[in-house]
């Protein structure tokens, strides 16, 4: 299953920059098992966007729950939707 994560956070803040390189360290390790299909800051860098293979919501939760982002907190709000992918571009 897949899933979108929106994350929100506030741009001002001195512990995005702390925390990013354990946040994406994470997230990479994701990516490398397959659990991460991608990820990247929205434009304003109020927030961003992780998209995740997990075999329920559950996990999902999980793998925000986990985030050096969350646990720092530095994300202030997520959203979690089941997500249909009908156009990628990502894979050939």
């Amino acid at each position: 299953m897949t899933f979108a994560v929106a994350l929100e956070y506030d741009p001002t803040d001195p512990k995005i920059a702390e925390y990013r390189p354990l946040h994406r360290e994470y997230l990479g390790v994701l990516r490398d098992e397959g659990k991460v299909v991608l990820s990247g800051p929205f434009a304003e860098n109020a927030g961003g966007l992780i998209v995740y293979e997990a075999p329920s919501l559950e996990v999902a939760q999980e793998f925000v729950a986990a985030d050096p982002f969350t646990i720092h907190g530095v994300t202030r709000k997520h959203t979690i939707h089941q997500w249909t992918i009908v156009v990628n571009t990502t894979k050939p």
